[in-house]
């Protein structure tokens, strides 16, 4: 299936929108084959600022939000081409009826994504772009039935967990490697793998370098980061992460653990896991390691962790807790925005338009101010 957000853009201008499409446009993203995959809905590619640029100064509408972008993001290996992603989004910039769209496939990543860059003035009636939560979430369910019609797996609407909006703050910091909330996130995900129950999760988090504060009578889930850094569970992009949630999840696991448990004598006499086997050991690049069982996990544990919007079993644990003294590889530049996406999608961030920190200085408006408040 395919993943649908919206990047916000605080930087909004005429210089930033060329940018932007400048950017989007590229030809070592965007060459399929000697096919350049970007078209136009109302507009030329080649020269869609111009066209941009002239309906906004026809309604007198040259300032304030100059442009929108959004993502749609699809799974490796999901059983299409590139020429036929072009084409979904294509389709889908018909959902921005009277604007001019440019829609640019990039297939440079594994995950290959459609970028929508959307002129905030309606070139037909003039009125600017009015999209809200409640409208992005009818677009993400038009970029589902156009994903069916092309034979892509779709989640059931009761399947779907809430995401946040992601802030173009944390966007680019993704891409550098340096945002501790998308690497806790990955985290997360593969200690909940990993676990059979909450004290295995917490166990999991430390071996990789992180605290992890569960108390009852708490509100909250506060978790510690290998640099110190604190951070609340409701603080994350995903409901899933909230602590009822994870209670919710452990609680499955331990009374279904307790009935495989008193139904599999023999296969604890041989020695096998009603749960797993294979077990393997993963080491983190802490020096911790994590217990990972590699083997075959019950299916009934698999749907009921998907269905809330864990992928158990493509968490990626590359870059965690990664010491921040040294230059990251070009793989860990990406692993900030790795599997924090539900059943494992992933928006393969690129389109820094600013110049980025250097690695290891995260601005003083990234870092959580939750500190102390338990």
């Amino acid at each position: 299936m395919a993943t649908f957000i919206a990047i916000p853009e605080k930087t909004q201008s005429a210089t930033a929108m060329r940018r932007v499409l400048e950017y989007v446009s590229q030809d070592k993203k965007t060459d399929y084959n000697g096919i350049k995959l970007v078209g136009g809905q109302n507009c030329v590619p080649e020269s869609a600022y111009q066209e941009f640029m002239a309906t906004k100064h026809q309604y007198k509408k040259a300032n304030g939000v100059f442009f929108k972008q959004y993502v749609q993001s699809f799974k490796p290996n999901c059983g299409v081409t590139p020429e036929q992603i072009h084409q979904i989004g294509l389709e889908m910039a018909k959902s921005f009826d009277g604007f001019e769209v440019v829609v640019a496939t990039h297939i440079d990543r594994d995950h290959w994504h459609n970028h929508f860059v959307v002129n905030s003035v309606n070139c037909e009636t003039g009125l600017k772009i009015q999209i809200d939560e409640k409208g992005l979430e009818q677009l993400r369910k038009k970029s589902d039935e156009i994903c069916e019609r092309y034979g892509l797996e779709t989640l059931k609407p009761y399947e779907k967990p809430k995401q946040k909006t992601i802030s173009q703050r944390e966007y680019r910091s993704a891409l550098r490697g340096n945002n501790r909330k998308l690497k806790l996130m990955n985290a997360i995900d593969y200690c909940v793998a990993a676990s059979r129950t909450k004290k295995q999760f917490i166990d999991n988090m430390k071996k990789l370098g992180y605290g992890v504060k569960w108390i009852d009578h708490y509100k909250y889930i506060t978790y510690t980061t290998p640099e110190g850094q604190k951070f609340r569970d409701n603080r994350l992009l995903e409901n899933k992460y909230l602590k009822n949630n994870m209670e919710e999840l452990f609680a499955y696991e331990y009374k279904h653990f307790e009935t495989e448990q008193s139904n599999t004598t023999d296969n604890r006499r041989n020695g096998r896991h009603p749960y797993r086997t294979d077990t393997t050991e993963i080491f983190g690049s802490n020096g911790g390691s994590v217990q990972q069982n590699s083997g075959v996990l019950l299916d009934s544990w698999i749907e009921h962790c998907e269905k809330r919007g864990f992928n158990v079993q493509s968490c990626n644990l590359s870059g965690l807790g990664a010491d921040n003294r040294r230059q990251p590889s070009n793989d860990e530049h990406q692993d900030g925005f790795t599997e924090i996406f539900s059943r494992g999608e992933v928006i393969q961030a690129d389109g820094i338009l600013d110049n980025p920190t250097q690695q290891g200085n995260v601005p003083n408006d990234e870092r959580d101010e939750d500190e102390g408040f338990d």
